[in-house]
């Protein structure tokens, strides 16, 4: 799981990295560039289903079940940015 203080190192671990990938294509011939290409193609693919988040629905269960429990006309009072936000809280 990405934390979130590590994503400011991964996107300039990705610039580095880009940066590393142009200059390895502008100084060996063109087939660095595919097997870089190749490589990614192999790492994206082994490590999909492991990030793969779209079936997850903890988050809007946990939610849902919140607001099921609650009496009729009830208040919830939660710490964090719920109370900031402009969006409906009901779904």
């Amino acid at each position: 799981m990405v934390e979130v203080f590590f994503i400011p190192a991964y996107i300039i671990l990705i610039i580095f990295g880009a940066f590393g990938c142009l200059l390895l294509t502008e100084k060996f011939n063109p087939a660095v560039y595919m097997l870089l290409i190749v490589v990614l193609g192999i790492t994206v693919y082994s490590n999909f289903n492991i990030s793969d988040r779209s079936n997850n629905f903890f988050a809007y269960d946990y939610g849902i079940n919140l607001f099921k429990s609650m009496e009729k006309d009830g208040a919830l009072l939660v710490a964090g940015t719920i109370l900031r936000s402009r969006q409906p809280i009901c779904p």
